[in-house]
């Protein structure tokens, strides 16, 4: 999902069939209103999320067997730029972004 979403980010392309084949639902929407939330501010996405996923539980008991997963995009190298080149969004979030996935 984080690919897809990464590659449609280049463009802004909020209709990109590629989302809709990792997301569904909430997930998809919320994916693809901030697409075109950026697509309408002529914002696009330069990098891809370094990301970081890991088990917090498993239940190997269970029938079926289930695992728990946190998942972190981390956001250093995957920044958004105006039509210019030039970087938009407030430092400060960055961030935060990034040491939420370090904590």
């Amino acid at each position: 999902m984080w690919n897809a979403y990464a590659e449609a980010g280049k463009s802004s392309d909020y209709e990109s069939p590629e989302l809709a084949k990792y997301a569904s639902g909430q997930a998809r929407s919320t994916l693809v209103q901030g697409l075109y939330d950026y697509k309408k501010r002529g914002v696009v996405i330069r990098g891809t999320p370094i990301l970081k996923p890991r088990i917090t539980s498993l239940h190997l008991e269970e029938r079926p067997p289930r695992a728990e997963l946190q998942d972190c995009a981390e956001g250093s190298t995957w920044r958004n730029y105006d039509s210019a080149g030039r970087p938009v969004g407030h430092p400060d979030v960055q961030r935060q972004r990034q040491q939420r996935c370090q904590e």
